[in-house]
């Protein structure tokens, strides 16, 4: 039976199983699958190195909309996890030698996306970090092959009144200047969620504490790292 997508106070959405426990679409191993999640404590009995280690030490990336809060989502999982977060954005500026908008201005969008590519690889070089991407890196192919190959793509999703709120607070973004924000995300959505949605992980942003949010990841993240280790029968077969 087809499940029903609900909200969770964690802020993900999961579906409903028959059982009527949570279920977190993962890919693994190439294909969507949906996992139980208990109560259980979101780094499990283990803690974050433990949590860490059943990654593979990978990095853990979090794409998503312009003002889903992925850096400072970003940030308290870093901390939670006790791994640096890096901010994408911040070290194009760094690369660049000026601010985003600047180079949006100067060079145009093509010229920055090509900047983003390399600069994102590069820091996926090195890890376990967190990784706050731009609201257009997972767009670019050669980003999503980097990221899959070095990391864990988590989609950071929010209501639209909730990024509008939070895009109106800001005056950095170029994309938005002197334009509707919501008309600007609806346009946004249409191109751009099909594409989050590869993302192996998807958790919601909502307006409540941030911490919320992180502890939905770190679920998320245990579920994961359990469907990517091999059961018993299959280890013995490798």
């Amino acid at each position: 039976m087809p499940g029903i997508a609900t909200r969770s106070p964690g802020g993900v959405l999961p579906s409903r199983g028959a059982c009527g426990r949570a279920r977190y679409p993962v890919r693994c191993c190439g294909a969507r699958r949906a996992l139980h999640v208990g109560r259980e404590d979101s780094l499990g009995h283990d803690g974050p190195k433990g949590l860490l280690q059943a990654l593979d030490g990978r990095n853990l990336v979090l794409v998503g909309l312009p003002g889903a809060g992925k850096s400072s989502v970003g940030r308290r999982l870093a901390a939670q996890l006790a791994i640096p977060f890096v901010d994408a954005d911040s070290e194009i500026e760094k690369a660049a030698g000026m601010s985003i908008s600047d180079i949006f201005a100067t060079h145009g969008e093509a010229a920055f996306r090509e900047g983003e590519t390399r600069v994102i690889s590069r820091i996926l070089q090195d890890g376990p970090l967190v990784l706050a991407t731009g609201g257009g890196a997972f767009m670019s192919a050669d980003t999503r092959r980097a990221i899959a190959a070095h990391g864990i793509a988590i989609w950071l999703d929010a209501a639209t009144d909730i990024l509008v709120a939070r895009i109106s607070k800001r005056t950095h973004r170029p994309m938005f200047h002197n334009v509707d924000a919501r008309a600007k995300l609806k346009e946004l959505r249409a191109v751009r969620d099909p594409v989050f949605a590869e993302a192996p992980i998807r958790v919601v942003s909502s307006s409540g504490p941030q911490e919320r949010v992180v502890g939905a990841i770190l679920r998320a993240l245990r579920q994961y790292s359990l469907a990517a280790e091999p059961t018993p029968q299959q280890a013995a077969s490798q």
